[in-house]
């Protein structure tokens, strides 16, 4: 049997359901709706599914759908590895 390694996706929720278990405090880089580029810095509470959409849920009340985000702690969203619209280390 040959060992698959897990998606890039797969390994994205992991990281985010591993931040949401142990409420970390980190940096959360997303989209909003009008495609501005928005950075807070919140303890993650957890992942909830509202509409067949996931969303972070952050200890100040914000939920953001797990598609709008570019970096959550120290790990890049899928797809923007090779952003160069999202190229710094902010």
């Amino acid at each position: 049997m040959i060992k698959q390694e897990p998606s890039i996706e797969n390994n994205f929720h992991k990281h985010l359901e591993e931040t949401a278990a142990t409420k970390q405090y980190v940096r959360v880089h997303y989209y909003s709706d009008l495609q501005e580029l928005l950075k807070t810095t919140q303890v993650v509470k957890s992942i909830a599914e509202r509409n067949g959409e996931e969303y972070l849920l952050l200890a100040n009340g914000e939920e953001i759908p797990l598609n709008k985000l570019v970096r959550v702690g120290n790990r890049l969203a899928p797809g923007h590895d090779t952003d160069d619209a999202y190229s710094c280390d902010c």
